[in-house]
């Protein structure tokens, strides 16, 4: 028998697997975000995908948290991210993270590959680079003091 306080009623406008995806996603926003990184009011943090199932949970993690938030996502997304709260929506579309996002404190990557490579280039020294998809590349790693993959 379950406790009350772990049982919540599924909100209307959600189905069972919605509802049933939302604690996995969730404690994968926040293992990243606040166990691996311990993000703090006033550091910056760069999500990608950030308008997908983890990255919206993850900005606004990060924003109730009090981090300035950059987000990437597709040009249809920007208004969502903007009602989320992301401090620099980003279009990945039509512009270069890189080019805008820097002195970064955490970068959360949902996406790997070459966004990953590419996302070095945002972080401070001693910030860290968070990924669920894949570990840096073989080539990367003498070079680097802080890594969590997960």
């Amino acid at each position: 028998m379950l406790p009350a306080n772990d049982i919540a009623a599924i909100p209307r406008s959600r189905n069972f697997i919605q509802a049933a995806a939302l604690p996995h996603i969730s404690l994968t926003a926040w293992r990243g975000l606040v166990d691996a990184a311990d993000l703090q009011a006033g550091q910056k943090v760069l999500i990608h995908a950030a308008a997908g199932g983890i990255g919206h949970i993850a900005v606004q993690l990060a924003k109730a948290r009090g981090a300035f938030v950059y987000g990437t996502a597709s040009t249809r997304n920007q208004d969502f991210l903007h009602q989320l709260g992301a401090d620099q929506p980003i279009d990945y579309t039509t512009t270069r993270f890189e080019g805008n996002a820097y002195d970064v404190d955490v970068v959360f990557d949902t996406i790997g590959g070459k966004t990953q490579e590419r996302s070095w280039l945002t972080l401070k020294p001693g910030g860290i680079m968070l990924s669920v998809i894949q570990a840096p590349s073989e080539e990367l790693l003498p070079s680097l003091t802080a890594v969590e993959h997960w």
